[in-house]
Parts: structure tokens; sequence; C-alpha cells
């Protein structure tokens, strides 16, 4: 008997293809039998003494909206003693997709690792069991693996099983099994060709932040004409960077994401800034 314990909608940043196409994922949770109190959340306030327990608090710890998940990002805001968290809620918009081709492995469909290591730091215990039915290129066992639970995977394909046993190899010898690395890929989910890769000569964070500011000033999104015209940027760089005018205008819809944030005193912190410092010249 499954009981029914949790609704939770994974907003993934993505940008829709069309306007109308879904851009979150439900996931739903159930448990076998009396469901228990959630033990991520009973231990929320654990002592952090080893690397898996950071990796777990770090899981369970929600950034809030509008702020950038870059690396460089968390740890400008970090030093400068910027608060950027709040409280875990049923509604997750701040985990990526695997969108970088340097985090990729050569499989279709990955789910980035934290989003599971949030979920089974949230519903298991160290040394409790995580099954994935569907392990393919092996993101949940992985997952599992490094936060001190014990797995068991399931794949039907052969060549995705391999994978699997190959990054969890890597990992008992110490590796990060989603580290950066250049990698040759051919599996893809979707129709749309690669970007080539090649050197930024403006941050893409910055070309969209600037669309935003024509957003704002027109009060509505930018077609790309008025882009040419009214940014600050030339266009050239939005139609080398980015594989859509989808993805181009994605920090511009419904919020997006913020060049400032408020303060508990009300002053103004440019996010841009933190980040990268003065991009002028």
């Amino acid at each position: 008997m499954l009981e029914f314990q949790n609704w939770i909608v994974w907003d993934a940043l993505g940008f829709p293809v069309r306007l109308i196409m879904p851009a979150h994922y439900t996931i739903l949770c159930f448990a076998k039998g009396q469901s228990r109190p959630l033990p991520g959340l009973v231990r929320v306030h654990k002592e952090v003494v080893s690397e898996r327990d950071a990796l777990e608090a770090e899981a369970l710890e929600a950034l809030a909206p509008g702020f950038c998940l870059r690396s460089s990002c968390l740890k400008s805001r970090r030093s400068a003693g910027v608060q950027d968290k709040e409280p875990l809620t049923d509604l997750w918009n701040d985990i990526h997709r695997v969108k970088h081709n340097s985090r990729r492995v050569d499989h279709p469909c990955l789910l980035p690792p934290q989003l599971m290591h949030r979920l089974i730091s949230l519903f298991t215990e160290r040394n409790e069991v995580v099954l994935d039915c569907f392990n393919g290129a092996g993101t949940t066992t992985l997952s599992a693996a490094q936060l001190g639970r014990k797995f068991i995977g399931i794949e039907v394909s052969e060549r995705y099983h391999t994978l699997a046993q190959l990054r969890h190899a890597e990992l008992s010898l110490g590796m990060d099994p989603f580290r950066k690395q250049e990698r040759a890929l051919s599996a893809k989910n979707s129709r749309v060709p690669r970007m080539p890769k090649q050197d930024y000569v403006i941050l893409k964070k910055t070309l969209q932040l600037e669309v935003k500011r024509v957003a704002e000033l027109l009060g509505r999104l930018p077609t790309r004409e008025e882009v040419r015209r009214l940014a600050r940027y030339p266009i050239e760089y939005y139609n080398s960077y980015f594989a859509s005018w989808g993805e181009v205008c994605a920090a511009a819809r419904n919020g997006g994401m913020s060049e400032t944030r408020k303060t508990s005193t009300d002053q103004s912190i440019s996010e841009t800034q933190l980040a990268f410092g003065d991009l002028g010249g």
C-alpha cells in the first residue's frame, strides 16, 4: 500500500521552444505504508563534520529566487556576506538542468546530480538503500554513493550500464564523476543542434541581463530587431552564443534572473558586479 506524501514541482530553469510548452517536472512522492517524518528535515541542523555532511547540508539549502547559480556568483556572495537562502518548499527553482556539454556524458536524458542529492538527502537516512529501475548513466546511484547510501541500479541498455560502471570506478578512485571534462558526445534528445565550442567576448549572462533591461523599457519581450537597436552589445553576439531567441529572452521571462537583490537593510547589491566586477571596456 502506497501513501501519497509529497508533490514537488521542479522548475528546471529551462526555456520552452514554444511558449505553451511546459518548462517544469512533477515529482510525486509516495511512502510504503505509513509515511515517516522526512529524514532530511529532521536532521537539518546536524553538525557538519564530513564531506558527506556538507554535501547533504548544501543539497537541503534552497537558493532564493532570482539569484544566479553560477559557482563564481555563489562564491562572491558568500565572501560578501549576502544572504541568498530561503526555507525549502515543494517548489524547486534553484537547480538547473544539465545544459553544458562539459558536464554531460553520452546519454540523452541526464538528470542533474544536485536534484538527486536533494531527493536522496531529503527522503533517506545514511546506509539506507536507493533503488533506480531506470539508472541510465548512473546519476542516481552515483549520488547515492556520494551521500553514503547503499544503492541498486537497473538498466536495460548494456551501453549505459557500462558507462555507469565506469563512472562508479572513477568515484571509487576519488574522482568526481560529475566533473567538467571534454567528451565526444553523440546522444541527444532534441533536434536542436549543439552549440559549437567558443570563447565568449561577453558573458552570456551579461547579454541576457541586457535583454531583460530592454524588455523592461518596452514592457514586453523584445524582438531581435529591437535588441539590435536598443541593446548595448552587438546583435552578432546573440546570434552566435544562443541556440534560439527563446534562450536569449530567458532572463526576461517571469522575473528571470536578477541583477539586484534587496538585503535586510534595503541596500541594493549588484550580482553582476559581485560576480564579474566592472565589465566595461
